[in-house]
């Protein structure tokens, strides 16, 4: 990145933009939460409860694989990030979470504000 900013100064360069992370980088837990709270924004988690619908597919596509593989699970990242919480375990496991047609009625409300 530096390279990048060196070459082209008058260009703004997002650390978060890079395709990969570089190594340890999320073996810092401010990244951590800083990408769960992108993930907060991004799909309107207001209530712990929103969470326990996020798939892991979503954080993948959010460009959250390296974080998912380092904690292993759903369970285990935001347990990391946000460990004042008490988080139910089995609740992220479920199979009917339904995420996507959450995320589409996301999409929808932003079409369609009330």
């Amino acid at each position: 990145m530096e390279l990048l900013r060196a070459v082209y100064p008058q260009y703004t360069w997002d650390e978060k933009m890079r395709k990969q992370y570089p190594r340890g980088y999320w073996s810092n837990l401010e990244n951590v939460r800083e990408f769960l709270e992108s993930l907060k924004a991004k799909f309107q988690l207001e209530k712990k409860e929103d969470w326990y619908r996020v798939s892991t597919e979503q954080i993948q596509q959010a460009r959250g694989a390296g974080v998912l593989r380092k904690y292993g699970s759903m369970y285990k990242l935001v347990s990391a990030g946000y460990p004042d919480v008490q988080w139910d375990e089995k609740a992220f496991s479920q199979r009917d979470k339904r995420s996507e047609q959450r995320w589409m009625l996301l999409q929808l409300r932003k079409l369609f504000p009330r």
